[in-house]
């Protein structure tokens, strides 16, 4: 039997094969399609995140061998390649990460629901999923898209290339789509709607195991994390986007984290 851990921490969930700190495309194909269908997987996360799925399209592009690395943030941003082929370990893209939704009738009951997804210039891996109205009658989706247990999700897609990904749906009223999250190189964006306006001050707030950043939109923004609110340590760079960034939080009964964002001083009120 192999090490406990990979690197003094836990191994991603999609090495649950041989657990040897190594994930090749026959394990992150059987976890991207299992996050696809909407099942749970034998090591947690589950219901299996977004964030995690993209997180492992990475691993496996920039090289296969991983370990843990607590300061490149936290899950699943903390694994990271020992010996990146392109670009470093951290993955943020280099340009803004954009996920915006526009409604439009088609006639009738019938409305076509339209995702544009920018990961940025730079993104290794990305992915979307959206819990669809509620009431409303499924009628497919575009490009692949599958739909289980009233969320459609589409990919993952191992470029940074920006897509239109749209689905439709009948309704006797203007259908309201619940949360949609595109995940980007380990980085989970909340998709808004195509006339939202980006933030002009900070909050954080927690929903269902995660916490939401809505920032000022620009680079620079830093995320630090601490145990005790008196030492802080650095959990990397944000990426640049004007879509509240999602963060998981430790699991039950893990140690106590406190989490704030360093803005650029241009940014602060």
């Amino acid at each position: 039997r192999g090490p406990a851990s990979v690197g003094r921490g836990p191994y991603h969930p999609a090495d649950l094969a041989a657990r040897d700190g190594r994930l090749g495309i026959s394990e992150v194909t059987k976890y991207a399609a299992s996050w696809k269908r909407g099942e749970m997987w034998t090591e947690g996360p589950t219901p299996i995140p977004v964030g995690y799925v993209t997180r492992a399209g990475v691993l496996w592009r920039q090289g296969e061998l991983y370990k843990f690395d607590p300061e490149n943030g936290t899950a699943p941003r903390w694994w990271v390649v020992t010996q990146p082929r392109v670009r470093p370990a951290d993955q943020t893209p280099r340009t803004p990460i954009r996920a915006h939704r526009r409604i439009e009738s088609l006639g009738g009951e019938r409305w076509r629901i339209t995702i544009a997804l920018d990961p940025g210039l730079g993104a290794t891996a990305q992915a979307l999923e959206e819990r669809t109205p509620v009431g409303a009658r499924w009628m497919g989706a575009s490009e692949g898209g599958e739909w289980t247990g009233g969320v459609v999700r589409w990919g993952p897609y191992f470029d940074d290339r920006s897509r239109e990904l749209s689905y439709e749906v009948m309704s006797l009223t203007r259908p309201e789509p619940r949360q949609g999250v595109a995940g980007v190189d380990g980085w989970m964006v909340r998709v808004v709607r195509v006339d939202a306006s980006s933030s002009s001050t900070a909050s954080l707030r927690e929903e269902e195991g995660t916490m939401w950043l809505e920032a000022p939109a620009g680079a620079g923004r830093l995320l630090e994390r601490s145990s005790d609110l008196r030492r802080w340590t650095s959990s990397g760079a944000l990426p640049e986007t004007d879509q509240p960034i999602g963060i998981d939080l430790p699991e039950a009964g893990a140690e106590t984290e406190f989490f704030r964002v360093i803005l650029p001083k241009s940014s602060t009120n």
